[in-house]
């Protein structure tokens, strides 16, 4: 079963500050992991979350099981994404 991706407005601002080839390279790499998104994220540490890994930036996300959805709450660089 395929999952949806929902992507909130603050995280696509985050992804129109980044430069096109790289925020592009985050959209195809997260879209590629909707069929089976638990194959390819790991569990933070500390957080209720998943991240995924896309060269130097992360993307942090949550999967909802029950209404099969991924919810992307953060991009960044790998240095400032996990900050509060």
């Amino acid at each position: 079963m395929t999952y949806s991706i929902n992507w909130p407005y603050k995280v696509e601002k985050q992804l129109q500050k980044l430069p096109e080839d790289i925020s592009s390279r985050i959209l195809d790499n997260i879209d590629a992991i909707k069929d089976d998104p638990h194959r390819f994220v790991t569990r933070c540490e500390g957080y209720p979350h998943y991240h995924r890994r896309v060269g130097k930036y992360r993307v942090i996300l949550d999967i909802i099981e029950n209404d099969k959805r991924i919810e992307v709450l953060k991009v960044g660089l790998r240095k400032n994404v996990y900050d509060r």
